[in-house]
Order: structure tokens, then sequence, then C-alpha cells
């Protein structure tokens, strides 16, 4: 009986232990339960260098500091997944795929970790952002960034949480 209860309780030290020093999760991985893990997510680069880049067409790009450049938006909204009021700003996302020369057609919105949600171009919400600062600052990886798709409350599309992409690096087009 006693080699049974120190068995278990071996198992559950080294369990624990495990899910300690094991975990390299971002924040992303761990409030997005819909978004694949991925094995293998590179770090996007400081804002200035931060790309999206476009699969299919010309295969175009945009970097932060281009989008700094178009029409900048400014929303407070509930922010589902830390659930607190954040005042996010950038431009809005038909902006950007105008910009981009992306007319008609679907585009899927991809996060690092291959992550991501599809929808007509004429589909997405007109009010959507493509978020680059969170409070006036640039937003970091690990807390979604460096851009990020996030809709006003009062959108259908804000309760729809698998329309929330965030750590955004391409737009492939359908």
């Amino acid at each position: 009986m006693r080699t049974t209860f120190a068995a278990i309780g071996v198992a559950c030290a080294l369990g624990l232990a495990g899910c300690a020093s094991g975990s390299s999760a971002t924040n992303a991985d761990a409030v997005n339960e819909t978004a694949p893990p991925s094995p293998s997510v590179e770090l996007a680069p400081a804002e200035s260098d931060a790309l999206i880049t476009v699969v299919g067409g010309d295969g175009a790009t945009i970097s932060f500091d281009e989008l700094e450049t178009l029409p900048v938006h400014e929303i407070e909204v509930f922010e589902p997944f830390v659930e607190a009021d954040t005042t996010f700003q950038g431009p809005k996302l038909v902006d950007v795929f105008a910009a981009l020369a992306l007319e008609s057609g679907s585009v899927e919105v991809l996060a690092l970790n291959d992550y991501g949600y599809t929808a007509g171009t004429d589909e997405w919400p007109a009010d959507a952002l493509l978020a680059t600062r969170e409070d006036g600052e640039p937003i970091a990886v690990e807390d979604g960034g460096p851009f990020r798709v996030v809709f006003p409350d009062g959108s259908p599309w804000a309760v729809e949480l698998e329309t929330w992409v965030w750590s955004i690096d391409r737009f492939v087009l359908g």
C-alpha cells in the first residue's frame, strides 16, 4: 500500500515539475484554445522591421512603418481574452486591404502559429482595426502583436472569438 502511494506521489511530482519547467506557451497559445499549437513559432522582429506578407497575387508586403502612414483610428474595446477594457490604435482593416490592392476574393488572416480566419474582402467589417498599438505603444509579440485584428464593442464579430486573430504575419489570398 505504501509503495502505491509513493508511486502516485512521485508521478504527481514529476507531472507538476514537467508543467512548470517545460512550458513555453505564449499568451496567444494560452488563451486561444481554438488556435493550433505551433512547435516552433519564431518571434516577430522589432516593430520597425515587422511585416505582413501577402501570399498570392503579387506577393506584396506592408511594414509596421507603412501601416503607420495610413489613417489611424482608436477604439476602446472589451478585450475578451484578458477580460478588460483596452484601447487599440491602428488603421482600419479595409484600408490595409485597399493599400495592398486586395479588391475582391477571400483573405485568410494568419498568425505566426498558423491560426487564421478567412472572409471575403467585402465581408470583413468596415470598423475592424488592424491594431498596431495598444494604449499608444507597439504591441509586443507576447501580447499578441505586432499586428492583431480587433472589433469594436457591439460588432457581431466582437463576440465571435475565432475572428480575433493576433500576431498576424500574412494574408493569404483565396
